[in-house]
């Protein structure tokens, strides 16, 4: 069996950062040898209300 798909990979890694586990305890379960790549790459993150699509959907009108 081959490695499971990155979209399986970032929705552990999600439920792993949901359930406030460390970042080292993620990368460990999913072979990361450097924890940094594992918030940067697989966990969800919040995207900010930013203004910019109300400022998009404006161009429509």
């Amino acid at each position: 069996m081959g490695r499971p798909s990155n979209t399986l990979r970032k929705t552990v890694a999600t439920l792993m950062d949901d359930a406030d586990l460390s970042s080292r305890a993620a990368a460990d379960q999913l072979g990361h040898a450097d924890t940094s790549m594992t918030p940067d790459v697989h966990f969800g993150r919040e995207l900010a209300t930013t203004g910019a699509a109300t400022a998009l959907e404006a161009l429509d009108t």
